[in-house]
């Protein structure tokens, strides 16, 4: 007989000796009685957490039991049970989150301590929107699904409508080279609103404002880049079309120079 298949007839001895059904067994992990009778005859392995809550609930002697599987294992000296294990703490430090986990529970059965399961935290909710390859494609109004754009998700109430890669120093430092930013379709800008634009035939993330003439201007964050700026007079017949306003974490000053 080997070592396993002891163990497998100590465990239907240990569920036998406490008047107990393998479906009541079953229900008290939440299994089929199919799996308590595949551990029983030693067909499948049984997990030492499974085990442990078994012998528990049919109020055997853990100790007792390793003894009679061949283990030999020695009940602890009850003079020592408040004396701090340095060897533990070790086996503790060295397990990942999940191991921890399982050893918290299985030390739990072992103390008899009652515990509800920890709350799961809730599943964040997203949604996806486009994220744009390049700003000219974020003009697209139909743009090919996997040509001009990536999915990229965002959290579920983001109002953002879609996301671009900015290219480029002239928006630093709020916007650096290569961030992606999110935007959302929009035509009523407001001053000091930071957009997405087609002016001078080219696309731009840009800082809008509108003076009382109706000149447009589009600003460079980046005052170091003032040679990027963009003017629009108001009798200028120049095409200048807003996609969408980038969304911030604030507003930004419009620029004194």
């Amino acid at each position: 007989m080997t070592e396993y298949e002891n163990l497998a007839q100590q465990l239907q001895a240990a569920r036998l000796a406490a008047g107990k059904t393998q479906n009541e067994a079953a229900q008290i992990l939440g299994c089929t009685a199919q799996a308590v009778s595949n551990w029983e005859r030693g067909y499948t392995r049984i997990d030492c957490l499974s085990l442990f809550r078994l012998l528990a609930s049919y109020g055997a002697d853990l100790y007792d039991f390793l003894e009679k599987c061949g283990v030999g294992a020695a009940a602890p000296e009850p003079d020592r049970t408040m004396v701090p294990d340095t060897r533990l703490a070790k086996i503790w430090n060295g397990l990942g989150p999940g191991d921890r986990e399982k050893l918290r529970r299985i030390a739990g059965i072992l103390a008899e301590v009652e515990e509800s399961e920890p709350p799961r935290p809730a599943r964040a909710r997203t949604r996806v929107i486009p994220l744009y390859r390049d700003l000219a494609a974020a003009g697209h109004p139909s743009p090919n699904p996997g040509e001009d754009y990536d999915d990229y998700p965002v959290a579920a109430d983001s109002p953002a409508d879609f996301a671009v890669r900015i290219s480029g120093d002239s928006m630093e430092p709020w916007i650096r080279d290569g961030e992606v930013v999110l935007a959302r379709r929009r035509l009523d800008l407001k001053d000091g609103d930071v957009g997405i634009f087609y002016a001078r035939d080219g696309m731009v993330c840009k800082q809008y404002c509108q003076d009382s003439q109706g000149n447009t201007y589009l600003f460079s964050l980046n005052r170091q880049r003032r040679e990027a700026d963009i003017t629009i007079p108001a009798t200028s017949d120049l095409p200048l079309i807003c996609f969408g306003r980038v969304l911030l974490e604030r507003r930004i000053p419009l620029p004194v120079d």
